[in-house]
């Protein structure tokens, strides 16, 4: 009888967990590097839907280890992964943690991509 109870637990958690999971899917990459003074040669990737803009991921390097965030307007989280630098489909979650409301209105305008020299340069 103590094993029923334990196979219909599991299966109740199982189920809640699934009905509560999201599946985010990606169609967008944008690569971009900057560098400040304190943080010289930043590369980060951008993943986003562009059916649905109420999530978008983020990947870079912090001290030697990629990471990445998955911000969910929608649901106002943000999810921290690691992420296997042999095998960057491997995503290690980390934890969730709420948004804090910074709701701002401004919107971005970027310039057309210019090339000078090789290297390619835009504005917003």
């Amino acid at each position: 009888m103590k094993t029923v109870k334990t196979i219909f637990s599991v299966l109740f958690l199982l189920f809640v967990g699934i009905g509560h999971s999201q599946n985010y899917k990606f169609d967008k990459v944008v690569k971009n590097s900057f560098s400040t003074l304190y943080f010289p040669n930043q590369e980060w990737t951008n993943l986003f839907n562009s059916e649905d803009d109420s999530y978008y991921m983020q990947i870079y390097n912090r001290n030697d280890t990629l990471v990445s965030n998955l911000y969910d307007t929608k649901e106002n989280k943000i999810h921290y992964f690691h992420i296997d630098k042999s095998d960057s489909l491997k995503l290690y979650f980390i934890e969730t943690k709420n948004m804090t409301k910074n709701v701002t209105k401004n919107k971005f305008v970027f310039s057309d991509i210019k090339e000078k020299k090789g290297i390619k340069k835009m504005i917003f």
